[in-house]
């Protein structure tokens, strides 16, 4: 189980990653992380083990805001329901060269072991990594469209998860897989506010969040919200436990 937040829209964007952040400190205590990138598509990223007052500190967050023109933002803390904490790799996980995605995600994926070995990787840190490197090299064989990437992603996938991924176009694409496994909700009101659950975008907000539906994609880069689906059939199953252990009463 993990928390994933993203911001697009004025103000400062690191803080608000971290305002929402906060409020989902009880999805994972072991590790947190911001990534941004800037209008002109440079990616900076802060994360490591521990809560998210001892990671994001004052100081690591003056770093990330040194860089001016920062166009969107999305965050990450971590609780291992597979592997261990040591094995674990904070997140967001940036991969590319020149064209970059940063991600976080929340969720399991079960075959990471062999995609990785399709993907000729020698060595695969986690399931994080090969999902990165995954949604990366679907998305420069589509031009460097992460929507069709994750359009295409559960045909290659077994396991759940819900997304959040910047690029250094700039835009931030979010995505759940076709059985909703994990939540993902949102508000846009000229800002998008993604969160794991709606609570921490209502207190962040004021505004009910709505849930990513199944399967559902959508894209922003500033000026226009555009929805998508995956390819293929959908099938919604949400997990139980995130009703009765993993949420906040108030989601």
């Amino acid at each position: 189980m993990c928390g994933i937040t993203a911001y697009v829209g004025s103000g400062d964007v690191s803080d608000i990653v971290l305002e929402l952040l906060i409020e989902l400190q009880h999805r994972g205590q072991e590790s947190a992380g911001i990534a941004l990138v800037t209008y002109q598509g440079h990616m900076n990223v802060i994360r490591g083990r521990g809560l998210v007052f001892d990671v994001l500190t004052p100081d690591t967050l003056e770093r990330l805001k040194s860089v001016d023109n920062i166009f969107a933002g999305i965050g990450h803390v971590r609780y291992s329901t597979s592997g261990g904490f040591l094995d674990s790799v904070p997140q967001p996980f940036i991969v590319g060269d020149g064209f970059k995605i940063a991600i976080a995600f929340n969720g399991t994926i079960a075959n990471y072991v062999q995609l990785a070995k399709s993907l000729g990787l020698r060595r695969a840190l986690n399931d994080t990594h090969v999902l990165a490197e995954t949604i990366y090299r679907l998305a420069k064989e589509h031009h460097r469209d992460v929507v069709e990437a994750l359009r295409e992603l559960s045909n290659y996938v077994i396991g759940s998860y819900s997304i959040v991924v910047l690029t250094t176009e700039p835009r931030l694409v979010i995505a759940r897989d076709p059985r909703g496994f994990r939540p993902l909700a949102y508000v846009f009101n000229d800002a998008l506010y993604v969160a794991s659950e709606t609570a921490a975008i209502s207190i962040v907000t004021g505004n009910v969040g709505r849930e990513v539906d199944p399967g559902e994609i959508i894209s922003f880069d500033g000026f226009s919200l555009e929805r998508s689906r995956v390819k293929g059939s959908v099938i919604p199953t949400p997990c139980i436990f995130e009703y009765v252990y993993f949420a906040r009463p108030d989601t």
